[in-house]
């Protein structure tokens, strides 16, 4: 079988490249090799090398092709998918994975001819209310359709930055479960001075401690409400754990990435933060998260005490 696909939406791109190899290991379970080859680092023959190689194990073979761009290489790839049956075979997936083509590469249309093709476009005003709406309903979450509207043309159709902030929001409206309102995503959503927001964030994680402080200050100095970032950081920290437990069994950041549905590189940062964060730690940060967001939400005390506790605490 031979995939294309391909388009700016990168998120939904991926989603769709992580729904076939699901479906694939779901089908084929033990009997399934996954292998990814970047094409701008190697040649077609590794692909015919994989495909080729006969294995007892894991009779199909699922590959996944990145930055075939290389007109040669295309041509390369013609002859293998003939010389193969690509499009008919039961022992090989193969999907071709590209973020930049133009209409009228000759890739597309090679696709088409032998496989599927399926192109992903950023996503309309309509649309990117539509994807909002639903991720809040399949989670069974309420919220106002102002706060819907206000998120889709505050964010834009970055679905990358849209899902971050709709599961950030997702875990204040939890506990207890509260209905998002366009105020709760006013004070949540950082709209504005984004790079100092992540700055917080990562000097948290690098356990910066005085850097979260100036960074907080600055911010706060500015006008900005910094709650959003304390619900920014349990997120983070929820996938920092998950990516701990998927270390412990030997998954690299690039795999993790597709079962924490985060983007690469957002988990290979993260990954990069682990050594900082032993399991005794990171069992402290999550009893110190879970009572501050009590506090917050019963107005013990506020985003900016309780961050600069956090930090002061690291």
């Amino acid at each position: 079988m031979l995939y294309l696909l391909y388009g700016p939406d990168t998120f939904r791109s991926r989603q769709k490249l992580n729904d076939i190899i699901a479906r694939a290991e779901t089908l084929h379970r033990d009997k399934l090799s996954l292998l990814k080859i970047d094409l701008a680092e190697e040649d077609i023959d590794a692909l015919e090398r994989e495909l080729e190689t006969p294995s007892l194990f894991a009779p199909l073979r699922f590959v996944v092709l990145n930055n075939l761009t290389d007109k040669e290489k295309i041509k390369k790839f013609e002859v293998l998918t003939e010389k193969l049956n690509l499009s008919k075979s039961k022992e090989a997936i193969v999907v071709l994975y590209e973020e930049n083509l133009e209409d009228k590469n000759i890739l597309i249309k090679l696709v088409s001819e032998r496989g599927k093709v399926q192109r992903f476009d950023l996503l309309s005003k309509t649309g990117t209310v539509s994807w909002v709406t639903n991720f809040f309903l399949n989670r069974k979450i309420k919220i106002d359709a102002d706060a819907i509207l206000k998120i889709a043309e505050g964010i834009g159709p970055d679905l990358w930055r849209i899902n971050n902030e709709c599961e950030k929001l997702a875990v204040w409206a939890v506990n207890p479960k509260t209905k998002i309102s366009t105020e709760d995503v006013l004070k949540l959503i950082v709209f504005e001075n984004e790079s100092n927001i992540f700055a917080v964030v990562d000097a948290v994680l690098t356990k910066n401690s005085s850097k979260v402080i100036y960074d907080l200050e600055t911010l706060i100095t500015k006008g900005e409400d910094v709650t959003g970032i304390f619900y920014l950081l349990v997120k983070q920290f929820q996938n920092l754990s998950q990516l701990f437990a998927l270390a412990q069994k030997g998954s690299l950041p690039a795999n993790a990435a597709k079962i924490l549905n985060i983007h690469p590189y957002v988990a290979t940062k993260l990954a990069s933060s682990l050594r900082r964060w032993p399991e005794k730690d990171l069992k402290s940060i999550f009893d110190k998260l879970a009572a501050y967001d009590l506090a917050i939400k019963t107005g013990a005390q506020d985003a900016r005490l309780t961050l600069t506790m956090l930090a002061s605490g690291l």
